[in-house]
């Protein structure tokens, strides 16, 4: 196993090993210490395989409060067909919905894709 592979299978295990060994003795710095570590997720980068299905839609930029936020659509000719507003988690983007997209795709809905 490589020291990479090894360093992101242990360090957040490590990590979080520390902050619940914290909290026994004091929640509250245990509280501030996760709070600061996890305030803001890490830059990540897009994969190319993950471009090439992310440039199939309409790109979205909008603020919320001073934070960027993209979203990902394509305009549908669908009349009164409901919205499905995909939302991923911590750390990663919306080229995790497309096997689900690809699923959903010939319904009535109008998927919208949120990073």
């Amino acid at each position: 196993m490589s020291k990479r592979r090894i360093r992101a299978k242990y360090v957040p295990k490590m990590i979080g090993f520390g902050i619940n060994t914290l909290g026994l003795f004091s929640p509250l710095m245990a509280a501030r210490a996760a709070l600061h570590l996890f305030r803001s997720p890490r830059s990540g980068r897009i994969k190319p395989h993950q471009r090439s299905f992310l440039n199939l839609f309409n790109r979205k930029i909008l603020d919320s409060n001073g934070l960027d936020v993209a979203t990902y659509s394509k305009t549908t000719s669908t009349k009164g067909g409901s919205k499905v507003l995909l939302c991923h988690g911590w750390e990663s983007n919306s080229s995790r919905w497309k096997k689900l997209y690809q699923t959903l795709q010939d319904t009535n809905l109008q998927i919208i894709m949120m990073d």
